[in-house]
């Protein structure tokens, strides 16, 4: 009965150890902590998500597709305020990979303004101009999604 008021608590704190230097392990690969990780996890999904809506050609009216815009247009500036915090730490790998959906935000939105031009002459999207905008949306989808998924599983 001794033995085991002895060994409990200090089982008991190998194992708080371990998974503190798992912690330490983890934010020494990836370079930022586990909050800046979570925070930039939560950036790069809201920017994906505000961009694929953003990229949708069916809206009810002209506003929905001002709405979407100016989201997607809010995501992508947070995303790159949160990414240029935690860039000069952030392990050179995944720095990298972040950089490059940032870019692949940047273009959307490019696309997405020019979308907006065409709705301000044009008025809502006619067939040919919504598939063309459905077609944008899948590339940048499959270009972005991959990218997405291989940081949110580093960072997580």
């Amino acid at each position: 009965m001794k033995t085991l008021r002895w060994i409990l608590p200090s089982a008991l704190g190998l194992i708080v150890a371990a998974i503190l230097l798992g912690r330490i392990a983890r934010t020494r690969a990836i370079g930022i902590s586990s909050a800046q990780a979570q925070r930039l996890v939560s950036l790069l999904q809201a920017a994906y998500a505000s961009t694929v809506a953003a990229l949708e050609p069916t809206a009810v009216d002209a506003s929905d597709f001002d709405e979407r815009d100016a989201r997607a247009a809010s995501d992508a500036e947070a995303l790159r305020q949160g990414f240029d915090e935690v860039r000069s730490t952030l392990a050179p790998g995944l720095s990298s990979a972040v950089a490059a959906f940032v870019d692949h935000i940047i273009t959307a939105r490019v696309q997405i303004a020019a979308f907006a031009i065409n709705r301000k002459n044009r008025g809502l999207p006619d067939a040919a101009q919504a598939e063309a905008e459905t077609e944008d949306r899948r590339n940048f989808q499959q270009n972005a999604q991959p990218v997405l998924s291989h940081l949110v599983a580093a960072l997580s």
